[in-house]
């Protein structure tokens, strides 16, 4: 999704919050229980980050606990094919077009007919099931990171850092690898749907 460009910096910036608000607005009415579920699940596993961090602090005989439920929090954010391409359902394409949410309503549309043609309420269902278990796996690693001294020995911030790193590098490759698969068997089935960083939805 990309936002109009406006012409000075004050302008782009409400224009931006007017998309933003409008976006959220438009799947949340356009999208079922799972598009609701993973369009709130960012900013619910920040608030899980944040209180686990915040017991962590209290609790915790490490006092870089906060800081390591922080850092995981900002590590789901930067899975971002796993929380928003389940939000990217038939239904929600069809409905963002013409509104300037896409960067190609056209690539929207070929994307929301794919979809449609699986069955299945028009979602990609392989990637949905793979978001879900990413998301109970951060929040496992939420809890890990809070007590990673004591589990492995190490306090060392960059060190857990490094292990933040690669597991997350892994999950991302992993989605990224399958997206890349789901929208190679849509070009084959006749939907010539661009990959989300070029031509994205």
């Amino acid at each position: 999704m990309t936002v109009p460009v406006a012409p000075s910096l004050g302008n782009k910036t409400t224009a931006e919050l007017k998309v933003l608000r409008g976006g959220f607005r438009l799947i949340w009415s356009a999208g079922g229980p799972w598009e609701r579920f993973f369009l709130l699940a960012p900013g619910l596993y920040a608030a899980y980050a944040i209180m686990l961090g915040a017991l962590a602090t209290y609790y915790s005989t490490s006092s870089n606990a906060f800081v390591r439920a922080i850092l995981v929090a900002f590590s789901y954010l930067g899975l971002i094919d796993s929380w928003q391409t389940p939000v990217m359902s038939a239904s929600v394409l069809r409905a963002t077009i013409g509104k300037g949410l896409n960067r190609s309503d056209e690539n929207a549309m070929l994307l929301s007919q794919y979809l449609e043609s699986l069955g299945r309420g028009g979602r990609w269902y392989f990637g949905n099931i793979l978001s879900l278990a990413y998301l109970a796996t951060m929040v496992s690693w939420g809890v890990v990171a809070v007590d990673f001294p004591s589990l492995t020995g190490i306090n060392d911030l960059l060190t857990f850092g490094l292990v933040d790193t690669v597991i997350v590098l892994f999950l991302w490759s992993v989605y990224r690898l399958g997206l890349m698969r789901f929208l190679r068997n849509a070009r084959r089935a006749g939907f010539p749907v661009q990959p989300p960083r070029r031509a994205a939805t």
